[in-house]
């Protein structure tokens, strides 16, 4: 049996640790005034916090765009037997709500054999 497990950015999880343990990483947005990025990849902790240093609003978090969550949870339903994704609080974010959307979406439209659970941690 084959699996994937995913975690999203708010685990703060080091890339090395991530590529070591095939850990996949749903990213959530940073947005500082009108100009959003990929945490993680457009934007590292390091570029973060020297923007956050420079800048005069508190910058915010967006979910993932919904497509590119679809996508990579669809892709990896067809690729392993077995998707695990450990999601952010429902309390503190809709992301898991999102997760599961997507999940039902897939089992209706593209791979009704699919085994996605979402964690709520």
């Amino acid at each position: 049996m084959s699996y994937k497990i995913f975690v999203d950015t708010c685990a703060d999880m080091p890339e090395a640790m991530a590529k070591e343990n095939d850990f996949g990483i749903i990213r959530f947005m940073s947005v500082f005034g009108g100009e959003a990025f990929v945490t993680g990849t457009e934007l590292t902790n390091e570029q973060f916090y020297e923007k956050l240093t420079k800048s005069e609003e508190i910058p915010t978090t967006s979910q993932t765009p919904y497509a590119d969550f679809y996508e990579t949870l669809k892709q990896a339903s067809l690729d392993y037997d077995t998707v695990i994704y450990f999601a952010m609080s429902s309390k503190a974010s809709g992301q898991y709500n999102t997760a599961c959307m997507i999940r039902n979406e897939i089992l209706e439209e593209d791979n009704p054999n699919a085994d996605i659970r979402i964690v709520d941690t």
